[in-house]
């Protein structure tokens, strides 16, 4: 391993981490090896994955089976029992997407401009005046939302 992959780890032992763990050791080496990358925290993550379902009450019997996940008050959206995960809509009239959530309007606004840096495109909807999310797609065509779930 290079000298700077042990630098880092010894950086990482002067605030409080001994051994960096398997996923430590792995991170220095993807920010060694891959230096016009910028390490940063993201501002969005995925929420949901909202499903394309012909009969939501048996899908739901069914996701919830397969993943352990629970339904919510709304019995078309599942999630982890342990809270830690995306949860899963299941929807009958939109098509089958990520939610990406962010954690308020500026972070989404940002978020979006960066995709649309990466290659994602404005998608042209019908959106209501309160809406809380943006539709992008990728580079792919594949639709997604982008959703302040401050709102």
């Amino acid at each position: 391993m290079s000298s700077e992959f042990f630098e880092a780890a010894r950086q990482l032992e002067t605030h409080g981490l001994s051994r960096p763990t398997h996923s430590a050791r792995m991170v220095l080496s993807w920010m060694l090896c891959c230096p016009q990358r910028v390490y940063r925290r993201f501002m969005v993550r995925i929420g949901a994955i909202v499903l394309n379902v012909s009969d939501s009450g048996r899908a739901a019997e069914f996701w919830s089976d397969a993943l352990g996940y629970q339904r919510e008050d709304n019995p078309d959206f599942l999630k982890p029992c342990n809270g830690d995960g995306p949860r899963l809509h299941l929807d009958d009239t939109d098509r089958t997407h990520l939610d990406l959530w962010t954690a308020d309007k500026t972070e989404q606004l940002a978020e979006v401009k960066r995709l649309e840096s990466l290659g994602a495109t404005f998608v042209e909807w019908e959106y209501p005046d309160d809406a809380d999310f943006v539709v992008l797609a990728d580079p792919d065509g594949n639709l997604f939302c982008v959703i302040n779930a401050d709102a």
